[in-house]
């Protein structure tokens, strides 16, 4: 069965990873240029009908109840993430989990 999914922000993400636990052909279309959604800060104005976190944004719970089951948050990592930490466990999770080479980086979808 193929599967598409849309976009890599921490569900996008664990969705790829459960589709490639089930054997399934999966590829994931994201517009951005890498992977972390809303997580990914940046400074310019992102591209009409996209988002962005605030340049101080911190996550309003704790990394023990944010985090994916099976892919615990760095033990340095603060208790409740910054936007920057985040990102950086998004991207650690696809790249652990053979995500990333799914993803098909700079796709919009009409």
């Amino acid at each position: 069965m193929r599967v598409t999914v849309i976009g890599t922000g921490c569900t996008g993400v664990a969705a790829v990873k459960a589709c490639l636990e089930e054997g399934l052909d999966v590829v994931c279309f994201e517009r951005a240029s890498n992977c972390g959604g809303l997580w990914w800060y940046r400074e310019e104005t992102p591209e009409p009908g996209t988002g962005t976190v605030m340049h101080m944004t911190v996550a309003n719970t704790s990394k023990e109840m944010s985090c994916y089951s099976d892919f615990p948050p760095d033990k340095d990592a603060p208790w409740y993430m910054t936007h920057w930490h985040l990102l950086r466990y998004i991207r650690g999770y696809a790249d652990h989990f053979g995500v990333t080479p799914k993803i098909r980086f700079n796709y919009e979808v009409l």
